[in-house]
């Protein structure tokens, strides 16, 4: 076989791989689309949709959680239910992701295929799979929502019981097991400072010196334009960091002197205008306590900005906060 044969059939391998990405990532919008008009608030925990009469008791249970979209260990919480089910001679099937493939066969419920969970009298899902089962399905279905709001307090007052029990200290009365919630920064003064943090311990990609000259040059301007002085943000180890040669010497050289904690307080306090920043921790925090950010990622695609809107978010975050992407 000649080089340029091998040639073409890699390209050719190439453009098939390329087009099956395209096809699941399509697919993957699709799903989260029908989801949305399906469940525009999805607060609640437990959603019962009713295709047929109701059974008292019906003749066969499935619970279908595969799907390589969305494979994830969340299926561990509909360990236990499937398991009384069974418990309870209940004919119980599940469609598992394969993490959890073990766990279901020993608790005696039985695996079987898409063919099969979809004739079962009740289906038991994942919210976000209901794109996927409503179409193929005539069956009643509960879907679960493991990041309601309600889910979420469960699993906070269970481990706060929890540490609370091997470190042998009381929980106060009336204490508040609601997950918690970042508040969004009071004025109590007029911001009078932007925040430049060009180093990176966790990003999106490796970060080149040309993007730390773009990312600078913009807080630059920003805090020219706004009167406003120029802080440089990093840990200890970013104190004997080369200082971005674009900005000059006029700032405030904030590396190394400030814990987690202090930042913090410095974010909740107003003063700051707005972050400049690749590294994600910085990004949530500053999010957290409602402060535009101006985040600086490899190759400003819509795409690419589409999926750290999608994935890379905190919860907290909301369609009200300024964000904007170089």
């Amino acid at each position: 076989m000649s080089a340029s044969d091998l040639t073409q059939i890699w390209d050719t391998e190439k453009l098939r791989d390329s087009k099956m990405n395209r096809i699941a990532y399509l697919t993957k919008k699709v799903q989260q689309k029908i989801q949305h008009i399906l469940f525009a608030d999805s607060s609640e925990f437990i959603q019962i949709i009713n295709r047929r009469s109701v059974l008292a008791r019906p003749a066969k249970i499935g619970f279908y959680l595969d799907n390589p979209l969305f494979i994830h260990l969340g299926d561990q919480l509909f360990f236990e239910p499937a398991l009384r089910l069974t418990k309870n001679n209940f004919d119980t099937c599940i469609r598992p992701t394969p993490e959890m493939l073990e766990y279901f066969i020993n608790s005696g419920a039985k695996v079987i295929n898409d063919g099969e969970i979809f004739n079962c009298d009740i289906i038991v899902t994942r919210e976000e799979l209901l794109p996927d089962v409503l179409p193929r399905t005539k069956a009643n279905i509960i879907a679960i929502n493991t990041l309601a709001n309600d889910m979420c307090y469960r699993i906070s007052e269970s481990i706060t019981y929890s540490l609370a029990n091997v470190f042998k200290i009381e929980i106060p009365e009336n204490f508040d097991f609601a997950p918690w919630k970042p508040s969004v920064s009071q004025k109590r003064v007029a911001s009078e400072k932007v925040i430049l943090a060009p180093f990176v311990n966790s990003g999106w990609f490796r970060v080149w010196e040309s993007d730390v000259k773009r990312l600078s040059l913009q807080a630059k301007k920003c805090a020219e334009e706004c009167g406003l002085s120029l802080c440089l943000v990093g840990g200890e180890a970013d104190a004997e960091s080369k200082i971005p040669t674009v900005i000059g010497a006029d700032l405030e050289d904030w590396r190394g002197r400030f814990s987690p904690c202090q930042f913090a307080q410095i974010l909740a306090s107003g003063q700051i205008a707005r972050v400049f920043t690749f590294d994600t921790f910085v990004f949530h925090a500053a999010l957290a306590y409602g402060i535009p950010v101006t985040v600086k990622i490899r190759r400003s695609l819509p795409r690419r900005t589409r999926f750290i809107k999608e994935h890379f978010l905190p919860s907290y975050s909301s369609a009200n906060h300024k964000i904007d992407f170089l």
